[in-house]
């Protein structure tokens, strides 16, 4: 997908314990002939998860670019928080990597079983302000 769509960014498979915290990596592939400066994504996940704002911080591919990250939440008509985020500073390309580490926790009576994950509304900017699309994603938390 990423020849068609130039890049992706993805949440790898995690398995969590409940009542404990955990974390969530946003991996960005991009392409050299389409360098993104600057990212924005919808996080949503199940209620049962929870997750603030604060708690989403740069990881290293971004910290690396220079780049910073601002985050909020709110909460949809279908039971799902969304944290919506934008990862940007300055014109240096965003390089592959983990560009975001999520910080959540789950409550002690959370169902055992399999969680989707989804990134949505992702749109990467080029250093010369093009919009460069990324496809929506899905990952899959493992409660245990």
């Amino acid at each position: 997908m990423t020849a068609a769509w130039g890049q992706t960014l993805q949440i790898p498979p995690v398995t969590v314990n409940r009542d404990s915290a955990n974390i969530l990596r946003l991996v960005f592939t991009g392409r050299p002939d389409q360098p993104v400066s600057a990212i924005q994504w919808e996080l949503v996940v199940p209620r049962e998860f929870q997750i603030e704002a604060a708690d989403v911080v740069p990881g290293t591919a971004a910290e690396s670019a220079g780049k910073s990250i601002s985050c909020s939440n709110r909460t949809t008509p279908k039971e799902c928080k969304v944290c919506l985020c934008v990862l940007i500073g300055g014109v240096r390309p965003i390089p592959d990597g983990v560009i975001a580490i999520v910080k959540f926790s789950t409550a002690a009576d959370v169902t055992k079983g399999t969680a989707s994950v989804r990134l949505q509304k992702i749109l990467g900017v080029s250093s010369d302000l093009k919009k460069l699309p990324v496809p929506d994603s899905t990952g899959a938390i493992k409660v245990q």
